[in-house]
């Protein structure tokens, strides 16, 4: 992971989340916390049509609708995202007709001697 993001990450913790969004859900454009110094997200859909939405946006802004990529969350697929002040990412609300909550595992790689004092826009998930 070091090698592939270009960070040290050898005194790293590492945190574990099962995350379940059902219709309705979306996370609100953000910035990771200070101390997340990479984040891996692993999708675990065996289907994913386009109409469901919930699609993984990198934003150059905290613009919502300033994407430079968007990504469906299909099973076996997988994000690297580095932490920065620029690292603006979202997801987009689940379609209300979506017959499946969107299903991801994210390894968080936590520098545990990182400053989490400095202002920053807390992720939220809501419906």
């Amino acid at each position: 992971m070091a090698e592939a993001t270009g960070c040290r990450l050898e005194d790293c913790l590492i945190e574990a989340r099962a995350v379940r969004y059902g219709p309705g859900y979306w996370i609100s454009p953000h910035i990771d916390r200070p101390d997340k110094v990479v984040t891996q997200l692993w999708y675990f859909n065996s289907q994913w049509p386009a109409n469901w939405q919930g699609t993984l946006r990198i934003l150059g802004s905290p613009a919502p609708d300033d994407v430079r990529a968007e990504v469906m969350p299909h099973q076996g697929s997988s994000v690297l995202l580095v932490r920065s002040g620029e690292s603006w990412h979202c997801v987009t609300p689940v379609a209300a007709d979506a017959s499946q909550d969107r299903r991801t595992l994210l390894l968080h790689f936590v520098d545990p001697a990182a400053d989490t004092t400095a202002g920053r826009l807390a992720p939220g998930a809501h419906k």
